[in-house]
């Protein structure tokens, strides 16, 4: 059904299925607790995460969608305040994880020292929506 609907809206199904994915699809999902489908968002954990942190309003009023978020993505924008990571997180912080570089405040596992990318790609309007990978090795242009 998608490539006939690709094709009715005027479009190739390949150029369809590089269409960036917009935060207000909807799609045809099942309610695990009555069983009923229902039309509602689909989000793996990145798309969550940014929709979260969208809401809360890290990004301010730029206009992009989660969709094409990656957790490349998450870690590696600069929304992170750099005077407060490593030595410089706050005290609850470091009581919680003393050895960590972020402020990770419960759980059994801890956050992983950053790549050495983190915090390092500028945030701006329609990010990530043009931005290729390919496996095996996902590599993405350096203004992506």
């Amino acid at each position: 059904s998608m490539r006939i609907g690709a094709l009715a809206g005027g479009r190739s199904f390949g150029g369809m299925m590089q269409m960036p994915e917009a935060d207000g699809w909807r799609y045809r999902v099942q309610n695990v607790t009555t069983g009923d489908v229902v039309a509602g968002p689909s989000m793996v954990c990145s798309v969550f995460v940014c929709r979260v942190w969208k809401a809360a309003g890290i990004f301010g009023d730029l206009d992009f969608d989660c969709g094409e978020f990656t957790p490349w993505s998450l870690f590696s924008h600069r929304i992170f305040d750099a005077d407060r990571l490593g030595a410089n997180r706050p005290s609850v912080c470091q009581q919680a994880d003393p050895d960590g570089e972020l402020c990770q405040l419960m759980g059994n596992w801890t956050t992983a020292t950053p790549r050495p990318d983190f915090n390092t790609r500028p945030v701006f309007a329609r990010m990530d929506d043009a931005c290729p990978s390919q496996w095996p090795d996902y590599e993405r242009e350096a203004d992506c």
